[in-house]
């Protein structure tokens, strides 16, 4: 299949790809939520499939979309296996495939060509790659073509690019706010994300390589690589990769190898929490008077106010919470608001949601 735009001046993306429709078949939830961030951006309408059988569903209710992007290692069905699949339907064999592979390998590569995969994107995704094989592969049909959309206005997040460190220990900052056009705000809203999904990502590793569970350790440890590398966390990245090459080969990973996933996991979180602290959006209320303290309904009022703040992972809450921790003074109360807090600081948005629940069904 020859690619759709090889041939004459190359139009920009948002031209080009506004009103595209793309397949994603990816099973990390993590990296489903970068992808839609990610191609939004072009103006891209993206329906997702956990697996290669929930793409062969999908492609059955409907088959109108103008590329796939498969990823290859997926449970029920992989990403080749799927590829074989929909290439002996004559109805998609127009449909370009993109792999999404975290190896670079010559024999990967022919890998995915055998299958009938019409191109590949390396992961984590560079910014220049992405653009020249979607504007290589996919354009929008005239039908459902639309104007790009006007920039929307700069939002308190979203800094100008000299405002952003250009790195932090374990995390290149710069480099992958670039794939969200500069936009800060989606950069943390996935660093939280992965803060409170993946914290205890270490821990859990080194127990199933202590119970021998190979099989499981080496799916944790290639999911692991593939959502720190899309974070630019390229240390967590490279040691997850390589523990995963070498479950591969059927080894349990050494202790120097576990102990340098953990201190880059360790480093990975303290810059995250770091970046929570001096990264808040500028309309942020100031904090109440230490002195004013709530009685039983102002502080149910106030604890709602939070719980919204946190069930949205807003960092304000955080802001919000300092205000609200003077102004409890109920001896009974105090140590189930300070957890609130320790979770808070720890950006166990989860844990935190629930606290603040189990309180408010106390004062209700």
């Amino acid at each position: 299949m020859e690619a759709p735009n090889s041939r004459g001046p190359a139009p920009s993306p948002r031209e080009s790809l506004q009103g595209a429709r793309t397949l994603l078949v990816e099973d990390q939830p993590f990296n489903q939520e970068v992808a839609r961030e990610v191609l939004g951006q072009y103006g891209i309408e993206v329906v997702v499939a956990d697996n290669g059988q929930a793409a062969l569903d999908a492609l059955d209710r409907d088959s109108d979309f103008d590329l796939i992007l498969m990823d290859l290692q997926m449970p029920i069905m992989d990403g080749y296996q799927a590829t074989r699949r929909i290439r002996e339907r004559e109805a998609l064999n127009q449909i370009p495939i993109v792999a999404l592979t975290a190896h670079a390998l010559a024999g990967e590569k022919e890998r995915c060509i055998q299958a009938g995969m019409n191109d590949f994107i390396v992961k984590p995704i560079q910014m220049e790659a992405l653009n020249a094989t979607l504007l290589r592969w996919m354009q929008a049909p005239a039908g459902r073509r639309s104007a790009p959309a006007e920039a929307p206005p700069v939002s308190a997040t979203k800094h100008a690019a000299g405002e952003l460190p250009e790195a932090l220990p374990g995390l290149a900052v710069k480099r992958t706010c670039s794939l969200f056009d500069g936009d800060t705000e989606i950069y943390f809203k996935l660093l939280r994300r992965f803060a409170e999904d993946y914290r205890e990502a270490a821990p859990g590793l080194e127990r199933l390589l202590a119970e021998g569970d190979l099989t499981q350790a080496r799916r944790e440890a290639h999911a692991l690589a593939g959502v720190a590398g899309n974070l630019g966390a390229d240390e967590l990245a490279g040691a997850a990769r390589e523990m995963d090459r070498t479950l591969a080969q059927g080894r349990a990973p050494g202790g120097e190898l576990q102990n340098r996933l953990q201190q880059a996991m360790r480093t990975v979180l303290h810059s995250i929490e770091s970046l929570a602290l001096d990264q808040r959006p500028a309309e942020t209320a100031p904090a109440a008077a230490p002195g004013d303290i709530l009685d039983a309904a102002a502080l149910v009022q106030a604890l709602q106010a939070l719980q919204a703040l946190i069930q949205a992972r807003d960092m304000r809450a955080r802001k919000d919470f300092q205000g609200l921790r003077p102004r409890v003074r109920d001896p009974a109360l105090r140590p189930k608001i300070e957890a609130i807090g320790e979770r808070l600081e720890r950006l166990d948005f989860k844990t935190a949601e629930e606290r603040v629940g189990q309180l408010l069904a106390e004062l209700r």
